[in-house]
């Protein structure tokens, strides 16, 4: 396999319930910026691309988000089924283009960093084979980005509910790669407003 050319799928189509009402906190302010920019520009940084976002719940002001961005956003109808449904509609946008992989990134993720994603790029270049997925580790921990080889893009569109690509990692045996990054930022998802209060003005 020639080197990569791999696309990302950012996943931000979730209402963020346990933010509380009125709040989605892909939209929550972190260092000056919305939440989503943050990981956006992490995979950008590793170049990857093309980014796609997949949108859904107030996929407008998500998507006004990111305008300034390398990324493309796409809505998600059946985004209130759960992630699997959001992941395989980025994953059908993406079926027919040239790339080698996908790299799958949660958008809540505020501190991760090209420098988290670059060792993810580079360990699936190394393996070289479309049906690699390589996972990002901290601390014998499982966090996000995960990239997937273009062998598994037709599992990832036909993805259901609300399971995500667990299961192809969990089936993936020898042809799976864990690598293990040196920050808990792959594992630092936000959900609840606590969870902001280590992120609030900086990241």
């Amino acid at each position: 396999m020639s080197r990569s050319v791999l696309a990302g799928i950012l996943l931000a189509a979730g209402a963020s319930t346990r933010m509380g009402p009125d709040r989605n906190k892909l939209l929550e302010p972190v260092a000056g910026r919305p939440m989503l920019a943050w990981p956006v520009t992490a995979l950008a940084e590793a170049g990857v691309a093309p980014i796609v976002v997949v949108t859904g719940f107030e996929r407008a002001a998500v998507a006004e988000a990111v305008s300034a961005l390398a990324c493309e956003c796409i809505a998600c109808p059946d985004w209130r089924e759960g992630m699997g449904v959001s992941l395989a509609q980025g994953a059908r946008a993406l079926i027919g283009r040239e790339v080698t992989g996908v790299v799958v990134c949660m958008g809540d993720l505020p501190g991760l960093r090209g420098e988290h994603v670059a060792p993810l790029v580079a360990a699936f270049e190394a393996a070289s084979s479309p049906d690699s997925i390589v996972v990002a580790t901290h601390e014998g921990r499982r966090g996000h980005p995960v990239v997937f080889g273009a062998a598994h893009l037709g599992a990832l569109a036909g993805l259901t509910g609300d399971r995500g690509g667990r299961d192809l990692v969990e089936a993936a045996g020898e042809r799976l790669i864990e690598v293990e990054i040196d920050s808990d930022a792959i594992l630092r998802d936000v959900d609840r407003p606590e969870d902001l209060d280590g992120w609030i003005g900086n990241a």
